[in-house]
């Protein structure tokens, strides 16, 4: 009996490192958003992805994000959001996030540009004078599974 559950047990150790070698071969993961410091919450908190710095470029602050690879919804519960993007390329990314207490989806700024809603960028990265630089926000995703923990500004 000891046979055959050494036995069963070695071949359920195999399986699962062949699948997961297969994940990692795949060269697709998915990316966890984690977002905190929301000042209520009202409405929901809208993700968008870009892969190039010309599309993450091509948004500033427009809430449009149109020419993000991957976009996402969350839900807001405790001054929190959360939300999982799957099946992205490994690769190089950048993401923005806006408060959207409206749902509206439109990033509001006052007369001088200067945002009225919590917002932010991966690596919580800081703009000046505008968005954080694709650079500054920029991540590698080469792993099955990544999360991102990101506050509001």
């Amino acid at each position: 009996m000891s046979k055959l559950l050494s036995l069963a047990l070695s071949a359920g150790i195999s399986l699962s490192l062949c699948q997961a070698n297969v994940l990692a071969k795949d060269g697709h993961g998915s990316l966890i958003v984690k977002i905190s410091k929301l000042k209520n919450d009202k409405g929901n908190v809208r993700v968008a992805v870009y892969k190039t710095q010309d599309s993450y470029d091509a948004e500033k602050g427009s809430g449009e994000s149109q020419k993000a690879c991957a976009k996402a919804v969350a839900e807001i519960k405790s001054n929190e959001a959360q939300c999982t993007i799957d099946d992205l390329t490994y690769g190089d990314y950048a993401l923005k996030f806006f408060h959207d207490e409206d749902k509206s989806g439109k990033f509001y700024k006052n007369f001088l540009g200067i945002p009225k809603v919590d917002y932010g960028f991966s690596n919580n990265a800081k703009g000046h004078f505008g968005p954080a630089s694709f650079e500054q926000a920029k991540f590698k995703l080469d792993k099955p599974s990544m999360e991102l923990n990101l506050e509001a500004q």
